[in-house]
């Protein structure tokens, strides 16, 4: 008798209960599944992010050229990076101007060495050069709008050199190169990808003194203050 007994209504309450706190449960577990697979994707994105700027950065086009008389000179142009960058390349297509025989060029080799990837022609005057670097196992590629270089001499290609950056710290360069100027000099940041100078390392802003002769630049690095983290120094920007 004295035991009491739950009506119909009161044992539909607590099933009612019981269904609630479980689809609260299973909606809790979904959000923190989504969750995880959202963080999952944007971590992924951020990592080939990096990976596509590090490439953009360590990857750069430079050319050689040798004058072979009556206003020609003998060009080659290449891929500048390291070994293991190198290695991560299928193939490169160069689209030269249609004056040029086969002006569409596809080269897969040499794969290493100083001049990979290369391709050579004679040349009266600078060319611009499309290229495009296709990487193994990626459907992105990379391209540069390249603008041979033809040099008769490597005579005035020393510089000065003040201070290196990486390509994110242009405003630090901008920086120094002021302070140099407010001095009297004539100071200025220069990108190292840009292919002009392939005697200085990849991906970074570099601000130097000159150009000149090995001798100009050396009488003049004896006046020049130390304003960075470096001491200035004299390197020649190509040697070929």
């Amino acid at each position: 008798m004295g035991q009491s007994r739950r009506t119909p209504l009161a044992a539909a309450g607590d099933n009612t209960g019981q269904r609630v706190r479980l689809s609260a449960m299973n909606f809790m577990n979904v959000s923190v599944k989504k969750s995880l697979a959202v963080s999952t994707l944007l971590i992924g994105l951020l990592v080939v992010c990096a990976s596509e700027v590090s490439l953009a950065q360590d990857i750069r086009v430079s050319n050689t050229s040798t004058s072979i008389g009556n206003g020609r000179y003998r060009w080659t142009i290449f891929i500048d990076a390291s070994q293991a960058d190198l290695e991560k390349i299928d193939f490169v297509q160069y689209y030269l101007y249609p004056i040029f025989d086969n002006p569409n060029r596809k080269v897969d080799k040499p794969r290493s060495g100083p001049r990979a990837f290369s391709t050579s022609d004679v040349a009266f005057r600078p060319a611009d050069v499309q290229v495009i670097v296709k990487f193994r196992g990626q459907k992105e590629s990379r391209s540069f709008n390249y603008t041979l270089r033809l040099r008769s001499s490597f005579a005035k290609s020393w510089y000065v050199v003040l201070g290196s950056f990486n390509l994110n710290d242009g405003g630090r360069a901008e920086e120094l190169a002021s302070k140099y100027n407010a001095q009297g000099f004539k100071a200025y940041r220069v990108d190292t990808n840009s292919g002009d100078f392939p005697n200085f390392d990849r991906g970074s802003w570099t601000v130097v003194l000159g150009p000149g002769t090995l001798t100009e630049m050396r009488n003049q690095l004896r006046n020049v203050p130390k304003l960075s983290d470096i001491k200035p120094y004299v390197r020649q920007s190509a040697k070929y």
